[in-house]
């Protein structure tokens, strides 16, 4: 499909550029001139440490270039292909440096605000959000992003949301787009606190 809506365009290299090992059959299924592996999590997504399943080992070992952003990755995934280099995950610093306006979704929203930007999901720590919620009713907990995959935290998640100082501003629609995500740094610049309460 790539090739298709290139047209007739004067490329000199095509490139596979693969960021999950699901992808592996595209590596006989694409003509391409070189193949490279992005590495930017540990994707088994399994909250007990695994070993490295037969895709992912089999993806790494046949690109040409493998990508790691953390240095716990390349030690577990790093030493199957020669040609890993280690490139650290940036961040548009102008975007979030440059003084915002407050978002709506929060200007009535009072202070202290202790804030979460990204999908409310299972790796998040929600009871101790529960807890810290109770102890300290003088807080607001503000959490912007859409509900992702609850799994065992379904219930915690409800009963965080029930509570009077926490505040979810949804935002189930355009949480992808290209506007938001120049609206995303707006929240974090007013927050009092930002939170990124994972489960350890």
């Amino acid at each position: 499909r790539a090739r298709t809506a290139l047209g007739g365009r004067p490329i000199r290299k095509w490139i596979l550029y693969l960021w999950r090992p699901h992808f592996v059959s595209v590596l006989d299924n694409a003509r391409y001139d070189a193949s490279f592996y992005h590495i930017d999590d540990e994707y088994s997504f399994s909250a007990t440490e695994k070993s490295l399943c037969d895709r992912e080992t089999a993806i790494i070992k046949r690109v040409n270039e493998v990508f790691i952003t953390s240095r716990a990755l390349i030690q577990k995934k790093g030493h199957f292909n020669p040609n890993t280099t280690q490139i650290p995950n940036g961040v548009d610093y102008a975007t979030y440096s440059n003084p915002l306006p407050e978002p709506d979704e929060i200007k009535n929203i009072p202070h202290p605000r202790i804030g979460y930007v990204g999908y409310i999901k299972s790796h998040l720590n929600l009871e101790m959000h529960v807890e810290l919620a109770l102890k300290r009713p003088d807080w607001h907990f503000v959490f912007h992003g859409p509900i992702g995959v609850l799994g065992s935290m379904a219930s915690a998640a409800e009963r965080l949301f029930r509570l009077p100082n926490v505040h979810n501003t949804d935002d189930r629609f355009g949480f992808r787009g290209e506007a938001h995500r120049q609206h995303l740094p707006a929240f974090a610049q007013h927050f009092d606190v930002c939170l990124m309460g994972y489960q350890v």
